[in-house]
């Protein structure tokens, strides 16, 4: 029940300012997500101060990830 633009603002406020691009690439629903569910596919592009900062990249993207578990109830596949 959670809008797709909902979750975009969960993932934008998470990421922090190394996030540079998000966006929607596929969405589906269908037995495999079960009944009444959607699976959102997003594409983020982070941009780090420093090149080969991976460590800061990993540390936004468990942000996002336990964010949109607490926040929406999501689950990450």
């Amino acid at each position: 029940a959670t809008p797709v633009g909902e979750l975009m603002r969960v993932v934008w406020m998470a990421a922090g300012p190394m996030l540079a691009d998000l966006h929607l690439f596929d969405t589906y629903r269908g037995e495999q997500v079960g009944a009444g569910r959607v699976s959102y596919a997003l594409a983020l592009r982070f941009q780090p101060e420093r090149a080969g900062d991976e460590k800061a990249v990993e540390k936004a993207l468990n942000k996002v990830r336990g964010s949109v578990r607490h926040h929406l109830g999501a689950e990450i596949r």
